[in-house]
């Protein structure tokens, strides 16, 4: 086999708690090579396959390869619906070992219709002069910062639409 190499493979999207979902390796020769199937619990799920092979690897059907080190492929597929998958690879015939997690989607974000609204609300009433909307903490999926709470400021209000 190959020398090991580090990979970092870095993802948005992915749930921030109980993210992965299942884990599954295998070791084998020859061609055909496969991490082994296991069953994924929810749609649109981010599946990552790492092949350490003794020739070059290709990545399997579905799949989408990412870097090519020493001969070793990592790859990925977003999984529409929850189900059976594998990580699969292909190489000349020789020994190999495969790997394959799962990771949950995030989820998502708030429907736009929805904080259009809520945002009309608290414009409105900021205008109006009438008690502001209960404060806010809305977030940016994927970002780990949180926005700033929306605040009335009505001197700035006042000066922006007269």
């Amino acid at each position: 086999m190959n020398e090991a190499a580090d990979v970092v493979s870095e993802w948005a999207g992915v749930a921030t708690t109980n993210a992965v979902d299942q884990v599954k390796s295998a070791i084998g020769s020859g061609t055909a090579v496969s991490s082994g199937s296991t069953t994924t619990t929810a749609d649109g799920e981010l599946v990552f396959g790492y092949g350490w092979v003794v020739n070059n690897a290709s990545a399997g059907a579905g799949f989408t390869p990412l870097s090519l080190v020493n001969g070793d492929l990592d790859e990925y597929q977003i999984q529409t619906a929850a189900g059976p998958v594998a990580a699969t690879f292909t190489q000349a015939a020789g020994g190999w070992v495969a790997l394959m997690v799962t990771f949950r989607p995030a989820p998502p974000p708030p429907a736009q219709g929805a904080t259009q609204a809520l945002l009309a609300y608290t414009v409105t009433n900021a205008v109006h002069g009438a008690d502001p909307a209960p404060a806010l903490e809305p977030f940016a999926p994927g970002s780990g910062r949180r926005f700033h709470p929306l605040r009335r400021r009505p001197s700035t209000t006042q000066g922006l639409l007269e």
